[in-house]
């Protein structure tokens, strides 16, 4: 299957086939519990328009869940073209279930942590995903298949700055106080 060839069609921005054998244990794990045939996983994303942020609280929310009702449609139609071309694949759930770790929330597959590997983006101090073109205005979602992938992105490039400098502005703007110098 071309995915890029599908991406575009679905109108994805970016996209990145991720091996489960360079995925750390911790993200590893949760992918194989998800999905035992799982051999990697395709995560995928679309951004959120910077008129989105200034949007009045109840128009930002359903832009954003129409965005990711978008993302969850093509990874259904994602998941039903491997399985028809017998390539057992399972799409990641959009909202639930969910676990709860450390008192922190996390998706059954944690697709931040699995972008990154991919070379998507890297992640920030408040834990978000930060990419060279969309800054941390994205959704993700992803689909685990049993495809073995020879080759994944890489997460950082040799001789770019990182997304994350540390600056601490996460830190300083967080409305709640929830971020630290530690991170959430």
């Amino acid at each position: 299957m071309d995915l890029a060839a599908f991406f575009r069609d679905e109108g994805i921005d970016f996209f990145s086939e991720v091996s489960i054998d360079v995925l750390p244990d911790v993200d590893r794990e949760p992918v194989q519990q998800f999905f035992p045939a799982a051999r990697s996983v395709i995560v995928f994303g679309k951004e959120v328009p910077v008129p989105v942020y200034r949007m009045p609280a109840r128009e930002k929310t359903r832009e954003m869940l129409r965005i990711a009702e978008a993302l969850d449609t093509t990874a259904v139609r994602l998941a039903g073209r491997l399985n028809a071309e017998h390539t057992p694949a399972l799409p990641v759930p959009l909202y639930l279930p969910v676990r709860i770790i450390d008192g922190r929330v996390q998706g059954v597959v944690r697709l931040k942590h699995i972008a990154s590997a991919g070379g998507l983006g890297e992640a920030g101090k408040n834990t978000v995903l930060l990419t060279p073109r969309f800054g941390p205005r994205l959704l993700l979602l992803g689909v685990v298949t049993a495809r073995q992938v020879t080759e994944s992105g890489e997460s950082g490039k040799e001789g770019e700055p990182p997304l994350c400098t540390g600056c601490g502005r996460c830190i300083q703007v967080c409305p709640t106080g929830a971020l630290g110098p530690e991170g959430v």
